[in-house]
């Protein structure tokens, strides 16, 4: 497949159409606590090439999104009711999904940040880290690259 890079368009989306230059890519907030979901939305929505698409509060509200929103990337915390933000990784891994998606926990990042990469995650960040370390975390994966947290190199 031949690909050239063309001026003012987008890269284009999983179903091969353009995206429209400048189209911020799109985050599912997945965190069992309201405020922590409140402030990391504020945080992201000062980005004009990020955009907080929806939220879930546990992992079965987070497979109905992904399905119903189509984000680019889930920020997922570990420790959610029910079934864990790890099950939860490992799951969309083994039914396919090539979704993006960075773990953020209070978790130890030098033991969990590995745990999370080796579950199928793209990155971990440690939610004791500054607001712009999350936005450099979120845009690394979307980039393609792994990202983890200073503290877990």
């Amino acid at each position: 497949m031949n690909q050239k890079a063309s001026v003012g368009k987008g890269p284009q989306t999983s179903k091969g159409a353009q995206e429209p230059a400048g189209t911020p890519k799109r985050i599912l907030l997945v965190d069992d606590h309201p405020g922590v979901r409140e402030t990391v939305a504020r945080i992201i929505g000062r980005e004009p090439d990020l955009v907080v698409c929806g939220e879930a509060g546990n992992a079965e509200q987070a497979v109905a999104a992904i399905a119903r929103l189509q984000p680019d990337l889930v920020l997922l915390d570990l420790a959610l009711p029910g079934k864990s933000g790890l099950d939860l990784v490992k799951e969309l891994r083994a039914t396919g999904h090539r979704l993006k998606v960075l773990v953020a926990s209070l978790n130890d990042p030098a033991i969990y940040g590995h745990v999370a990469l080796r579950a199928g995650a793209n990155g971990y960040f440690g939610k004791q880290g500054r607001p712009e370390d999350l936005i450099r975390a979120i845009r690394e994966v979307l980039a393609g690259r792994l990202y983890l947290s200073h503290r877990a190199r």
